[in-house]
């Protein structure tokens, strides 16, 4: 998904990677797939800094970054996107050293490629693959957890989302609970998320990935080296 943030994440982790491993140098190409709905301001920018994804076959990349979106249907196969993103992935298998799958896109593999379908749960759970975010900045998960529980207000979903586990103090805990329990008492008020906690929680919270991601992604570049080098 075409988000300066989100980019800017992955490409910090890989910068930082990079350094680690003695300063190789990483090129970034960037690409979109067909069939997503996207804003206007999306679409211009995808117009102006991406690449059709057609034009990244016709090419030679040594490492592939795929990420995500979020489903509109139960089936990922009913996603209008589908078809390209399962291409993407079929061709990554025979194309590439080494390919990065991130949040759907990991789901989408595990449906192409073992026929495992992905199940709505009440609560997320991690477990398939290396099912995590380490290019997440340190808030990123604390506006999902916001961003869901708008949902749960909306009637979008039907369990209020979970506080995320080891990601904030007891404070922060204590905080986000007692919101929580505002928001079972008043389960139809969107208003009521004017009154999240959310700079009293994000200015407690302190970042403990950040340098387990890049070990992460400065071991995959090594396997990409290894792979280019050898031939495995």
């Amino acid at each position: 998904m075409p988000d300066s943030a989100f980019e800017q994440q992955f490409i910090g982790l890989l910068e930082s990677a990079a350094h680690e491993i003695g300063g190789t140098k990483v090129h970034f190409s960037r690409y979109t797939l067909p069939g997503l709905a996207r804003s206007a301001a999306i679409e211009r920018r995808c117009a102006r800094d991406y690449r059709p994804v057609d034009h990244l076959y016709g090419g030679r990349a040594d490492g592939l970054i795929v990420t995500g979106t979020e489903p509109l249907t139960d089936d990922l196969r009913t996603e209008s996107y589908w078809g390209a993103l399962a291409e993407l992935i079929g061709w990554a298998e025979g194309s590439v050293a080494s390919a990065l799958l991130s949040c759907l896109a990991a789901h989408a593999a595990a449906l192409l490629f073992d026929g495992i379908e992905r199940e709505t749960l009440p609560a997320k759970c991690s477990g398939i693959f290396v099912q995590g975010h380490p290019e997440y900045s340190t808030t990123s998960l604390l506006r999902e957890y916001r961003r869901d529980l708008v949902r749960f207000l909306r009637g979008e979903r039907k369990v209020v989302p979970a506080v995320p586990v080891g990601y904030v103090d007891d404070e922060s805990r204590r905080l986000l609970e007692s919101f929580e329990a505002q928001v079972l008492a008043r389960p139809t008020d969107p208003e009521l998320m004017r009154r999240f906690p959310l700079e009293p929680v994000a200015q407690r919270l302190v970042n403990t990935w950040q340098l387990s991601g890049a070990r992460l992604y400065a071991n995959w570049l090594r396997l990409i080296q290894h792979r280019r080098q050898y031939g495995a």
